[in-house]
């Protein structure tokens, strides 16, 4: 997935936000800010066995950038704006953390907590595509028709239906959906 992103929409730096242990996009895009607060990730990305990994299964030439930051995605935190926000099994990642995307640049969510449903409700992201899975190989698709419920009525305001959302903490079914949901964001 981070590979057919990086070479569609050539990206080079990206954050990840609740990102545990899970390094692979560090195997397809050269910088990668990870953040998490669980214990276990700290351990893992101080002992260097991140790296080890990433070298052994990078992608491209340079050398990688990896970055931990051991807190919640939700507290203040610097960094430059990165071409893709990742947003994999994490919360609302997007809410906390879209003032980082680049102008033009990209989120990838899944909607497990519903934070692809809450980006679809921020009117500085537009949804561009969605990523299909069969297996392991992964294929860039159109975005139509997404974010229709089956069953549940959202508010139709924007903002009232991210509200809504937040306070299930997990993704309504909806009638069409994908492994996950490309947005990018708008120029500023």
């Amino acid at each position: 997935m981070f590979k057919l992103i990086r070479d569609a929409y050539g990206i080079r730096s990206a954050l990840y936000g609740g990102s545990f242990v899970h390094v692979t996009p560090s195997f397809f895009i050269p910088t990668v800010t990870y953040i998490d607060m669980d214990r276990r990730a700290a351990r893992f990305f101080e002992s260097g066995e991140a790296e080890a990994v990433v070298a052994a299964n990078a992608d491209y030439d340079e050398s990688p950038t990896i970055r931990f930051l051991h807190q919640s995605y939700s507290d203040p935190f610097e960094i430059e704006p990165v071409d893709l926000l990742i947003s994999q099994y994490g919360g609302f990642v997007s809410e906390a953390c879209s003032q980082h995307i680049r102008p033009g640049g990209f989120l990838v969510a899944n909607n497990s907590h519903g934070d692809a449903g809450v980006a679809e409700c921020d009117p500085r992201l537009r949804l561009v595509g969605v990523l299909r899975r069969n297996g392991e190989i992964f294929r860039l698709a159109p975005a139509t028709e997404f974010f229709v419920p089956k069953r549940a009525t959202l508010p139709d305001d924007p903002a009232e239906r991210a509200r809504h959302l937040r306070s299930l903490g997990r993704g309504v079914g909806y009638t069409k959906t994908a492994f996950s949901y490309l947005f990018q964001k708008t120029e500023e």
